[in-house]
């Protein structure tokens, strides 16, 4: 017989819980501290009252002090006789159950797991309200275990007669039932103990060997593992900023993806070893030569340097935040929006490439992984073969760390995917779908935000009924069947397929879908678009520009409600991917012909709009009156700075001025300002700021833009976006000597002289009313 590194020993189960609750069982570092859903220890105890195996553990005896984590949350201040390599989900679960104790979850949240029995049928249930009140259940097992069995048996006997639902078999069923679930302390297992002799790196390998035959754990398991045994601090500065994310106001907290350990372990493989696929990552940080198929000790510390740099990258909360604004960017809102977890990972991935291989500036970089993302989420790149084809698009970047090289080498990537033929052929064949989690639909609704599109027969915008700041807690849109089902079931259209096909469906208010419900479209149609011309009293009018541009965005002819169902929906799928054709368009050229942003601006806009600094259309100031740098600059001589940055907007295109931020966007806050008023607070802030318009530029000027204070950051600060249009005649600011005219001139405000003003006046606002 062969020697082994490992005894065979049994255990009870009642016995393998004492131990545990004493300490002397405890979890190595080389495991995850997370249980099992709560349905799956409802099977595991099912199994094991039915008598059914449910495996073998796998220990490993400590000998000397090692690096471990103990099961639940009260920590025991003993060494652990034996460590769990494998099994640990179902002792940590079955703790839980039997002593009633909180454990770790996967959010890194204490919880109780309550499984509910029913002794009648030997029925097993996870607790919840239906359960807790049915009389047959005894609502938490662990009171068998808790308490003796007699009083438990009494106790639940009592209660059934009591609610008057207690049959005359109970007598004995429950009895015996439960009598049976408390003999589950005796439930034996079988150990294989792997003896003290056995180093990290054995214990290491046999856990993986274990688990890769059943397909229990991925690449990214075997390498956290590892990391557990030659860099715990590592893994566990993984697990922190996980379990910090998901902390509301945490700068890594966000409405678009919350990562685990193993997803940024992936990001950070892949900026640190330009590798998409892990297969060989594994034997890569264990130091395995390619060429002598030999261990290096050396060659594993040098590889896991590697692995610490990247994954310090990975791990910057700034960085993180950063990237989640190319997503606002491409047009995605929310996590709602998002298809594909691996497409926000990887595309995450090349932006810290481009920041730390090839050195991008920060705007080109946001731009170019908006536009990557954009691609990448439509076309669903990462569905298929992920890594094969991560590896694949890493290993085309340019050698040369060369910024416009790494840009022009994704806008390449970009241009060999959407073709005409994706436009015109392949998109359209994408939305040729009922699901409702569709890269395609996803891709159309980040291009209603792209172009700024109104919800239908609404004058919101499709961008703020997706933002989850307006959105959370309320259904305040719906997917509206703009063909009704029941209207088609009459019609003989029953195929879901068919009935809910995207091409069907509209974004839509819930008032006006409740009110539309299953009427002919033939006649609801032509009503809204009179009610939309000629409103009744109290309720908003639409311009005929209006009305095209939300029939245009929305992808529907006037007449669409004539046309047969299939013609219908053949002709709308051109329609939605020509719509998000031209919102790519309008992504790849930039955002200076944008039209006017929503306005208020959700948090997520306004985080944008800073992160990209002074525009044509954005301008920051510091401060309104008093001066941030030291110097002692008068307020009037700030509060004339302002007035001409608004004067300059409003005789352009229009623009938004933001108060309380530096050049480069960073929120400085408006508290300085406030102190030197007498009213102070932020009332008395824009009591202030109208007041310094009004007297600088006119009454009809200060009413005419549109204030909105907000608070950003993770302190809160406050600041003042003033949204400033494109006025109907030239704007002067008259401050006591002669009229002064500004206008914008790219992302500067420009005094012009007599002569320039008269010339501009005349182009800018040729035939009309011109008045001074």
């Amino acid at each position: 017989m062969p020697d082994t590194v490992f005894q065979t020993v049994s255990f009870q189960l009642g016995t393998l819980v004492a131990n545990i609750e004493s300490g002397q069982i405890g979890l190595p570092d080389i495991q995850r501290p997370f249980v099992w859903e709560a349905a799956k220890v409802r099977d595991l105890l099912d199994s094991m009252y039915r008598g059914f195996p449910v495996g073998h553990l796998l220990f490993w005896s400590s000998g000397v002090e090692k690096g471990t984590r103990q099961i639940g949350t009260d920590q025991k201040q003993i060494v652990p006789e034996h460590l769990i390599v494998d099994g640990q989900q179902r002792l940590t679960s079955l703790y839980a159950v039997m002593k009633q104790q909180p454990v770790v979850t996967r959010e890194f949240q204490p919880m109780r797991i309550r499984i509910a029995f029913r002794p009648r049928d030997a029925t097993f249930a996870v607790l919840d309200a239906a359960v807790e009140r049915d009389p047959a259940f005894l609502p938490d097992i662990g009171e068998i275990w808790a308490r003796s069995p007699f009083t438990v048996i009494t106790e639940f006997l009592k209660r059934l007669d009591a609610s008057g639902t207690k049959t005359a078999d109970d007598d004995d069923l429950v009895p015996d039932g439960l009598n049976r679930l408390y003999g589950l302390q005796s439930y034996p297992f079988t150990a294989l103990v792997l003896g003290a002799e056995v180093d990290e790196e054995q214990v290491a390998e046999v856990f993986v060997r274990i688990n890769s035959k059943g397909k229990t754990l991925n690449q990214a398991d075997f390498i956290l593992t590892l990391m557990s045994v030659h860099w715990d601090a590592g893994r566990r500065a993984l697990e922190q900023w996980c379990r910090e994310a998901r902390t509301p106001g945490d700068p890594a907290a966000t409405a678009f993806f919350t990562p685990e350990p193993a997803d940024l372990l992936r990001v950070a493989i892949a900026l640190g070893f330009q590798r998409g696929r892990l297969e060989g990552a594994y034997t890569l940080l264990r130091g395995r030569d390619a060429k002598t198929d030999r261990l290096s000790t050396a060659a594993r510390d040098a590889q896991f340097a590697v692995l610490a740099d990247a994954q310090a990258k990975v791990l910057d909360k700034s960085v993180w935040k950063d990237f989640l604004q190319c997503l606002l960017r491409a047009g995605y809102r929310s996590s709602s929006m998002i298809s594909s977890d691996n497409a926000v990972l990887f595309a995450y991935a090349f932006y810290l490439i481009g920041k730390h291989r090839y050195g991008v500036r920060p705007k080109p970089l946001r731009d170019v992984i908006a536009r990557w993302f954009f691609m990448v989420a439509l076309t669903g790149r990462y569905s298929s073969s992920p890594e094969s084809t991560l590896d694949q698009d890493m290993q085309s970047l340019p050698e040369a760390a060369d910024a416009d090289s790494f840009v022009a080498r994704l806008d390449e990537m970009i241009d060999q995917r959407l073709t005409n033929d994706f436009w015109q052929i392949t998109l359209p064949g994408y939305l040729a779908t009922s699901t409702a989690r569709s890269g395609a639909l996803f891709g159309y609704y980040a291009s209603l935000c792209l172009l700024d599109a109104p919800v239908l027969f609404s004058k919101m915008r499709c961008a703020e009924l997706l933002d989850p700041a307006y959105s959370a807690g309320s259904s305040k849109t719906h997917r509206h069947h703009l063909f009704p089902r029941k209207f088609l079931e009459q019609r003989g259209i029953v195929d879901l397929k068919q009935v809910n096909q995207i091409a069907n469906m509209a974004l839509i208010e819930w008032h006006d879908n409740l009110a539309i419900s299953a009427t002919d479209p033939e006649v609801y149609w032509p009503a809204y678009l009179e009610a939309m011309r000629h409103p009744p009293a109290g309720a908003a009018r639409f311009t005929e520009a209006e009305i095209d541009s939300m029939l245009r965005a929305h992808a529907l002819p006037e007449d669409w409600p004539g046309t047969p169902y299939g013609d219908f929906l053949e002709e709308r799928r051109k329609g939605l991917a020509r719509v998000t054709r031209e919102a790519f368009e309008r992504l790849r050229s930039g955002r200076d012909d944008e039209p006017e942003p929503i306005w208020p601006p959700s948090s997520g806009a306004i985080e944008l709009l800073l992160s990209d600094g002074e525009t044509s259309k954005v301008e920051m100031k510091s401060t309104l009156r008093v001066p941030t740098d030291g110097r002692e600059t008068p307020p009037k001589v700030l509060e004339k700075i302002a007035a001409r940055t608004v004067a300059g907007f409003m005789n352009h295109h229009g623009g938004i001025l933001v108060i309380g931020a530096n050049d480069d966007g960073a929120a400085l806050g408006l508290d300085r300002d406030i102190q030197s008023l007498s009213r102070k607070d932020l009332d008395g802030f824009q009591q202030k700021l109208v007041e310094v318009l009004a007297r600088l530029l006119g009454s009809d000027v200060a009413a005419a833009v549109d204030i909105h204070l907000a608070k950003v950051g993770v302190d809160g600060r406050d600041i003042a976006l003033v949204r400033c249009p494109s006025y109907l005649r030239p704007v002067y600011l008259k401050d006591g000597g002669e009229p002064e005219f500004h206008v914008r001139a790219g992302n500067t405000t420009r005094l012009l002289d007599v002569q320039e003003a008269t010339t501009y006046v005349i182009q800018h606002w040729r035939g009309s009313a011109v008045r001074s």
